[in-house]
């Protein structure tokens, strides 16, 4: 990962398997920065699944506070983020408080709103070593979505019934859909190189089908279903 450290950019998106990234990240933090990444109040560091609403508004407020020391670091690692709460970053991004720099960790950044995107300066590193690892890393449930993609029709509609079942149930939530379906995503992403066109087509029906999710209203079991039968 290169950041040049001397002429430090205000917000980074760094896409990659979440646990190399910050490993690698953290490092520069505290050799090249020179800023503890413990026990420090000019130090913020959060994890989520899905990032929601609440959640950004409680980086903002954090950003509001005045500094220590010389500068502010802000690293947030999620998988997907809320619209409302994009839009809640949006200013953040665009114009923080003086010295404040931002981190955005995800395994990729293709459904961010093109507005925040656009504010921040984007990194790509490779990706995990192996399944296993970048399941543990990412906190995404990879051997399931790779299961998905293997099957035939028949087998894919029966994990989306389980699935939604069990968020009928109260078992699980929305939020275990949005995860199941970053999960695709990012297994999706891993493929591309073999057949770029094919993956690329299947990422686009993704990336739609996320949107969908993303949405209150939207129902599940049909979003599911569409992604069973079309990918």
């Amino acid at each position: 990962m290169f950041l040049d450290t001397e002429n430090l950019h205000h917000a980074y998106l760094i896409e990659g398997e979440r646990a190399a990234v910050l490993a690698e990240l953290f490092a520069v933090i505290e050799k090249d920065l020179k800023i503890s990444t413990k026990a420090n109040p000019d130090f913020l560091f959060r994890e989520f699944d899905a990032l929601a609403i609440d959640d950004a508004r409680e980086i903002k407020a954090r950003q509001l506070n005045k500094s220590v020391g010389d500068r502010q670091i802000f690293v947030v690692a999620a998988n997907s983020i809320a619209r409302e709460a994009q839009n809640s970053l949006l200013k953040v991004f665009e114009e923080p408080t003086a010295s404040s720099h931002f981190f955005l960790v995800m395994p990729s950044g293709e459904n961010l709103l093109p507005t925040l995107r656009s504010r921040l300066m984007i990194v790509k590193t490779e990706g995990g070593e192996g399944e296993g690892q970048a399941e543990k890393g990412t906190g995404l449930p990879l051997k399931e979505a790779l299961d998905f993609l293997k099957s035939g029709p028949t087998d894919r509609l029966n994990m989306v019934k389980e699935l939604v079942d069990a968020i009928a149930d109260e078992e699980k939530t929305k939020t275990d859909a949005l995860t199941f379906v970053n999960a695709i995503e990012f297994t999706i992403h891993k493929k591309l190189l073999e057949k770029p066109e094919q993956y690329k087509k299947m990422l686009e029906e993704i990336l739609k089908c996320r949107s969908f999710l993303q949405d209150r209203s939207s129902s599940v079991k049909m979003i599911l279903e569409h992604l069973a039968l079309t990918l």
